[in-house]
């Protein structure tokens, strides 16, 4: 493909997309069915099918199947934002081109991930829109929300569970071998706790004569979300260290757990994150995937192309909200512990 030339190649295949992109070119030179091969002169047509539409709208239509023959799936989706923009702005009189609709409801479908990671430097941050997550070790036989791969957590079914009800938000031990104190408490199975706003510290591994080796801490902002976060405590080892294979990665982690929505930018939330912008807000929600708003007219970039409506937040593209920049990378869990592992070495198997 010589996108330079202003050539798209249509490659075989049936995929709802091509067919869109295929209904496009068919449009544009009416009963002719197209060559496998379109040339996008730089003087396009004036109407589509039976129809004469405005000059801006028509240039954006026309570019559309090139720009997803070529892999431009973002810029692709900006042009059928714009475009939809222009429809209801009433700049155009006629109803905007169903395949548009398509194509938007196509890409969108294509670009959106059930598990997403915002990373930078020194941050990785995991949103996770649930009422209910489990954290705690991964293993074969049991996945967690909140996965950390380290010794002194349980597997994810017999270590902790985060849990909302109404408004409130609870952590309950489900009975982990090692135990889990909230200050002089030991957490029981069955026995709640409810978290207020703020810090509360779980220290993971405790008993009478011995310190905390690792330490949970959850912090529920002003927008009712809870940020997770682990760091390692007075009685943590070389040991420990030997048995926690994905200690740095997972001491970066910033998972937030939200029901409906959180924010990046300004809110409690991004402040307590250390992704606080002045002016500039975008909003995290969760349908069949995770997608990003701007907040107050505003705007958004993902890889440098700028949006003003909701759009997936793509695998492998970097988002700009404001001076804010991280890259956006499919989300995995950390690799389950062997028994050589975690449970060796902690001498329990739970």
């Amino acid at each position: 493909m010589r996108a330079q030339e202003g050539i798209a190649q249509i490659p075989s295949g049936n995929s709802p997309k091509l067919k869109i992109v295929q209904s496009m070119l068919h449009s544009f030179v009416g009963d002719n069915p197209p060559d496998s091969t379109m040339i996008f002169s730089r003087t396009l047509p004036t109407s589509i099918g039976d129809r004469r539409l405005d000059a801006e709208v028509e240039e954006k239509i026309a570019k559309l199947p090139a720009l997803v023959l070529q892999g431009q799936s973002l810029a692709a989706l900006a042009s059928c934002h714009d475009i939809e923009s222009i429809f209801a702005r009433g700049k155009v009189t006629e109803a905007m081109p169903a395949n548009v609709l398509d194509l938007r409801r196509c890409l969108e479908q294509e670009l959106l991930e059930p598990n997403v990671e915002l990373i930078t430097p020194d941050l990785r941050l995991w949103p996770i829109s649930s009422r209910r997550a489990l954290i705690g070790r991964p293993t074969s036989q049991s996945n967690a929300d909140i996965a950390i791969n380290c010794r002194w957590f349980s597997r994810a079914d017999k270590s902790l569970q985060l849990s909302a009800e109404g408004a409130d938000w609870f952590i309950e031990d489900l009975g982990s071998a090692n135990g889990s104190y909230i200050g002089e408490k030991r957490l029981q199975r069955g026995d709640r706790h409810v978290l207020p706003d703020g810090q509360t510290t779980v220290e993971i591994g405790r008993s009478f004569d011995r310190r905390s080796p690792v330490i949970l801490h959850l912090t529920r902002s002003a927008e009712n979300v809870i940020v997770v976060s682990v760091s390692v405590g007075a009685a943590f080892d070389k040991a420990g260290w030997q048995s926690w294979p994905s200690l740095q990665e997972d001491l970066c982690k910033r998972w937030v757990v939200f029901r409906d929505h959180f924010l990046l930018g300004t809110s409690d939330t991004a402040k307590l994150l250390g992704v606080e912008a002045q002016k500039e807000a975008a909003v995290i929600t969760s349908r069949n995937g995770y997608w990003i708003a701007p907040q107050n007219g505003g705007a958004l970039r993902l890889d440098g192309i700028d949006f003003r409506s909701a759009v997936p937040l793509a695998r492998e593209s970097e988002l700009e909200v404001g001076s804010l920049k991280f890259q956006v990378k499919r989300a995995h869990d950390s690799i389950a512990p062997t028994a050589s592992g975690s449970e060796a070495a902690s001498g329990t198997r739970a």
